[in-house]
């Protein structure tokens, strides 16, 4: 036969209602949150297109000089071979056409 003095038995309901209490306190700060979390805003929305591109060119306006990026898929670079160093060219297989011929307005 357990026995229970008063002050255990005291403590332990006690413990009980400390557990229920930060159970309901979990619960009411998550809904909280949520509530909060409805009100939430985008602060930028993409209005280029760029995440649907296949290629994307990024310029880069300094005081000294302009640096452009490009971000270019694989099945069109043959629309942007002209721009490609010759020595990458060459490490592909091919032989770049000479500059004149690929530096003219057509």
């Amino acid at each position: 036969m357990t026995v229970f003095y008063p002050n255990e038995c005291n403590q332990k309901i006690g413990t009980f209602h400390n557990i229920r209490a930060m159970k309901f306190f979990t619960i009411i700060i998550f809904f909280v949150f949520l509530l909060l979390a409805s009100n939430a805003r985008a602060d930028w929305i993409n209005f280029s297109g760029a995440q649907s591109s296949p290629n994307i060119a990024e310029i880069h306006v300094n005081d000294d000089h302009v640096r452009v990026v490009l971000e270019i898929y694989v099945g069109d670079v043959d629309k942007f071979v002209d721009l490609l160093p010759d020595e990458w060219i060459r490490q592909a297989g091919v032989e770049p056409l000479p500059i004149e011929t690929r530096t003219l307005r057509s």
